[in-house]
């Protein structure tokens, strides 16, 4: 069905047609139905995270709510490279398919990707690994990378457009590809590693 912020994002550009426009406040209902479940399901699912343990129904040791945790980390960067940069960037400015990127329309891509890394920067800290001075180095290293790539997400300050298909903005975006690559491999390799986890399902590997 028509659902999420890219279909409200591709819908807002048709508001002069009545039954995109009904669809539109539908879509948006619906968004904030969603939004409002995830909020009060949080404090349980925090709760969980934060306290595993042989009656919790979720996690039963640190390392799963830890390897829960990361494997977020490793979803998200997944989908902001494969779903966004990679597409945007193409193999060339000629050949950047930049109009497929998520909330484009609404000038929000670059938006929504500061979001999910400054989410990214919220897990990490949520981590317990006290104790444990690798994965401690590895979550310093991370959060570093996720900071790095927030400001330079924060420095663009040209369309998504321009920046995909201008040689002079174009190194912006390769500059940001590589700043997400450094924060996958602290993030979730360095994490895995540092916390004895095994690599999981990516949703994004299509397995």
């Amino acid at each position: 069905g028509v659902r999420g912020l890219a279909s409200l994002d591709r819908l807002m550009s048709r508001l002069d047609e009545p039954r995109a426009c009904a669809i539109a406040a539908a879509v948006a209902a619906d968004l904030q139905s969603t939004a409002e479940e995830v909020s009060s399901a949080l404090p349980t699912f925090a709760e969980r995270v934060r306290n595993p343990g042989p009656d919790n129904p979720l996690y039963r040791t640190p390392a799963e709510a830890a390897g829960k945790i990361v494997g977020s980390i490793a979803t998200t960067i997944a989908a902001i490279r494969d779903l966004t940069l990679i597409p945007t960037l193409g193999e060339s400015a000629a050949r950047s398919r930049w109009k497929t990127a998520p909330m484009r329309r609404s000038a929000l891509t670059l938006v929504m990707i500061d979001a999910q890394i400054g989410a990214i920067e919220n897990l990490l800290a949520t981590l317990d690994i006290k104790g444990s001075l690798d994965a401690e180095t590895a979550r310093s290293a991370a959060t570093f990378e996720a900071a790095n790539v927030r400001r330079q997400l924060q420095s663009i300050d040209v369309t998504l457009e321009i920046l995909a298909t201008s040689s002079e903005h174009r190194g912006k975006l390769v500059a940001l590809r590589f700043g997400l690559n450094g924060l996958e491999q602290a993030a979730s390799r360095g994490l895995m590693q540092a916390l004895g986890l095994q690599s999981g399902f990516n949703a994004l590997d299509g397995d």
